[in-house]
């Protein structure tokens, strides 16, 4: 293919071509199916990225003006130039990746650059949520696309392990959160344990229901987070007593204090008054 004539900018013919490179030079020029256009050069420590596949783009142009940037600048700063919107909508951001490599061009330009010119959604496809939470913090992705679609993109039980569901709570709250996941889910991920001191269990109790709590985390270890005597005001003792069995709650808080939080009178109706003037 006849490349186009010097005035209208500069261009090298590519390996791909089975043309050989001049050894001086420290730019080529990469082919694409766009004409009337001018080149785009690229840095020579890219040329590694050059495959014969790459041919089929014929060559690929900016203006003239650029070749007199690219002798003062250099042309590590050329994408810079040229703006990425551009150079995307010639080839489509999903083969530049190919090209130059996301993780080159985020130093040239900038993730927060980046992501307004072809968008979070796209980007995630293109380098993966993986290594771009590692490029930019999962701080400002959260801003960028939200959390809820973030959640999507990677799943919530990955993104826990990312972030720590500490932090997680303190970008959209856990009452938010549990509406994205679910507590029940929230309480495999992070444990109870830690849940109870992220939310406090007055809170907890409300979301999942004291039911479901007792079977997580055992009534033993529920009194020692919030105390019996609030645990008997928020699921009342006759469910208490249903579900660790009476013998064992009067081991836990002892009869004197048993009387005073249910009265004597329906005591004796729970138990019986004969097991009650046994014990």
């Amino acid at each position: 293919m006849a490349l186009p004539a010097r005035a209208q900018g500069i261009a090298l013919p590519v390996c791909a071509d089975g043309i050989a490179l001049p050894v001086s030079t420290d730019r080529i020029a990469l082919p694409t199916r766009a004409e009337g256009l001018h080149y785009l050069f690229v840095p020579k420590r890219l040329r590694y990225l050059l495959s014969t596949r790459d041919c089929v783009l014929r060559y690929l142009i900016v203006p003239k003006k650029f070749r007199y940037l690219l002798e003062l600048i250099g042309p590590h700063y050329l994408l810079v130039m040229i703006r990425f919107c551009y150079l995307s909508v010639l080839i489509g951001p999903h083969y530049l990746s190919v090209l130059i490599e996301l993780h080159y061009l985020s130093v040239l330009i900038g993730l927060r650059y980046l992501s307004v010119l072809i968008g979070l959604r796209y980007l995630s496809v293109l380098i993966g949520l993986r290594y771009l939470s590692v490029l930019i913090g999962l701080r400002y992705l959260s801003v960028l696309i939200g959390l809820r679609y973030l959640s999507v993109l990677i799943g919530l039980r990955y993104l826990s392990v990312l972030i720590a569901l500490r932090y997680l709570s303190v970008l959209i709250g856990l009452r938010y959160l549990s509406v994205l996941i679910g507590l029940r889910y929230l309480s495999v991920l992070i444990g109870l344990r830690y849940l109870s001191v992220l939310i406090g269990l007055r809170y907890l109790s409300v979301l999942i229901g004291l039911r479901y709590l007792s079977v997580l985390i055992g009534l033993r270890y529920l009194s020692v987070l919030i105390g019996l005597r609030y645990l008997s005001v928020l699921i009342a003792l006759r469910y208490l007593s249903v579900l660790i069995g009476f013998r064992y709650l009067f081991v836990l808080i002892g009869l004197r204090f048993l009387s005073v939080l249910i009265g004597l009178r329906y005591l004796s109706v729970l138990i019986g008054l004969r097991y009650l003037f046994a014990l």
